[in-house]
């Protein structure tokens, strides 16, 4: 990495020390080797070199020798060329712990922030925990934050792949168990990591059994994994506090199985019943409820199963058969209708930030819109513009804030529904103005051309179109009689469509995202009425389950999976402490005043 901006002469700085012209300076590494330098130049990159240039070394000699003893010449030279030049070059995993070790004593001025980003940068499965120690270290706040959220975010992953996970000390594994932020499914996975870290080395860390036990949050685990595999544990069995605490647990969940009243959910009183934080949130905006569109904003927190309804979507109009796309921080919201007029603007929401911005609009109206993601383009196909359902695409630059058409569908087509699957866009179903459609077809970007493939076994408008794995799913819709229960799975590879399973309920103009590995189900027309009913399905089981209704009943909704937001919290279960923390200074706030 280097440092932005390099100006030209500093390539001429380095050539002058290469023939040692002004050079005033000796450095002498630890392992003899002598490096002649201009003092201005590396007093200018190091504090360590200013201080002892100017006050501790007799100025009045003419070759002013530095002895380092803790460090070898190559990493020296590596210090040197960045003094010289702002480039940092030579650095792998094999220099990378001795050259930080180095800037870090020599107080080398701006080497240390380049490091700490070509760390962060270069996270992966097999460094973070070897990340997290070095900057612990060497006290690097930014990439410790950083390493530390990599690692909550993959834990699943990386406690059973990274060798390094067995070298954590019982305090480094407290802290990464104790974080809201642990994105696992389900708590036993945090059990099975934690008996497996024990087990690495039974007789000491055993040790440490009761304080780890007590950061499992149990409220996310079984009654049977509780009682047939924990309360069994030889380590609980054989400590009297240890069997107490378990068999509190157990009373608690089983009184909360029995009659889940929201008071039991005590997190203060029972510390295990405290959820974690979800890393990817469900978003669902607008639709129509009540004869009218809405703009309403709900988020599903999947640790506890409950939605919310969101702050900030005062900031936008209702609309219902809109397009939804998370992008880069932003969640768009495409085309749509409000009851009155067919909407071709764009508006984006970002999450963190709770407002609303207006953005490029589309050559046409869309209302019935299918939109797709593929390589960082927002792509908006057929629908409805108040006169006639169209076949034509565009696609969104996100950077240049354009939309521009590309190549037309083979069939005009709204209330179809489109996914991105193996660098295509495949698109499904619809209604062409008189009749449900059944054809399906994929547009491939580097030929700017659309392809027919095999027709679905039934038709389906209003229909929902997902990837999961190898395969692509179409659910429910309305085959211009009923609305269906039915889902069908599209093989790529075989170029064929199969039913395979069926939803419990049955719903058309409904929303549906991949959480998880997970198939979520959301809202929608049922034939009679709009429904806030959600359910779910796992290809791997094909078994589905209801799942906590939303607040509000709708349909023509859409949704979008929004991942590792840093204010996360703000949407979940857990915002309720923000609320309190907020309150509570509210109200001293008051006290103070009116006390003064």
């Amino acid at each position: 990495m280097k440092l932005p901006e390099r100006p030209n002469w500093t390539n001429e700085l380095l050539s002058l020390r290469e023939k040692r012209a002004f050079c005033d300076g000796i450095i002498r590494c630890s392992n003899g080797e002598t490096f002649a330098v201009d003092r201005c130049i590396i007093a200018a990159a190091s504090s360590y070199f200013k201080a002892l240039f100017l006050n501790v070394l007799d100025p009045n000699e003419q070759n002013h020798e530095v002895f380092l003893p803790d460090i070898s010449s190559d990493i020296m030279k590596i210090i040197i060329k960045f003094a010289y030049t702002g480039e940092i070059c030579g650095i792998d995993s094999t220099n990378f712990e001795r050259f930080i070790r180095a800037i870090d004593r020599l107080a080398v001025s701006g080497a240390l922030e380049i490091c700490h980003q070509l760390l962060i940068d270069s996270l992966n499965i097999e460094n973070c925990i070897w990340t997290l120690k070095l900057s612990g270290l060497y006290f690097a706040p930014r990439v410790i934050e950083k390493s530390m959220l990599f690692i909550v975010h993959n834990f699943a992953t990386i406690w059973r792949n990274s060798n390094d996970f067995y070298n954590l000390t019982s305090d480094e594994f407290a802290d990464i168990l104790g974080d809201d932020r642990l994105n696992v499914r389900r708590e036993e996975t945090t059990y099975e990591a934690l008996m497996a870290w024990i087990s690495f080395d039974f007789p000491k860390r055993s040790r440490s059994f009761g304080k780890l036990l007590r950061l499992v949050r149990f409220g996310n685990a079984a009654l049977t994994f509780i009682e047939t595999t924990v309360m069994q544990n030889v380590l609980v069995q054989n400590d009297p506090r240890l069997r107490l605490y378990i068999d509190r647990v157990n009373r608690v969940l089983t009184d909360i199985h029995i009659d889940p009243v929201p008071s039991k959910f005590d997190v203060q009183l029972h510390p295990f019943l405290r959820p974690r934080i979800p890393k990817d949130i469900i978003f669902v905006y607008g639709g129509w409820s009540t004869a009218s569109a809405t703009n309403v904003i709900e988020t599903y927190d999947c640790r506890v199963n409950k939605w919310y309804t969101a702050e900030g979507y005062e900031g936008s109009k209702p609309r219902a058969y809109h397009g939804m796309i998370y992008l880069k921080g932003l969640v768009y919201i495409i085309g749509g209708f409000d009851g009155r007029q067919h909407f071709n603007d764009v508006r984006a929401f970002d999450p963190k930030t709770k407002t609303w911005f207006d953005k490029g609009c589309m050559n046409t109206a869309r209302c019935y819109v299918s939109v797709a993601l593929l390589n960082d383009y927002i792509y908006a196909m057929g629908g409805f513009d108040g006169l006639i359902r169209t076949n034509t695409c565009e696609k969104y630059d996100h950077v240049a804030n354009q939309w521009t058409f590309v190549a037309p569908m083979n069939h005009n087509r709204s209330d179809a529904c489109a996914t991105a699957f193996d660098g295509k866009i495949y698109i499904a179903g619809g209604f062409n103005g008189s009749e449900v459609l059944q054809s399906s077809e994929f547009y491939n970007p580097e030929a700017d051309e659309w392809t027919l493939i095999a027709n679905m076994v039934r038709p389906r408008s209003g229909v929902q179109i997902v990837t999961h794995g190898k395969y692509i799913y179409a659910l429910g819709g309305n085959n211009g009689q009923m609305r269906q229960t039915s889902i069908e799975r599209y093989d790529p590879q075989e170029n064929v469509w199969e039913i395979i399973s069926n939803m419990r309920t049955s719903r058309s103009n409904f929303a549906c995202v991949v959480l998880e590995n997970i198939i979520y189900v959301i809202g929608g027309f049922n034939g009679v009425t709009t429904i806030s009913a959600v359910e779910c399905y796992d290809p791997s089981t094909n078994l589905w389950q209801d799942m906590w209704n939303m607040n509000l009943h709708r349909s023509a909704l859409s949704a979008c999976c929004v991942p590792d937001l840093p204010n996360a919290k703000e949407y979940t279960w857990l915002r309720r402490e923000l609320r309190h923390s907020f309150q509570s200074k509210s109200t001293s706030h008051l006290s103070n005043s009116l006390s003064s």
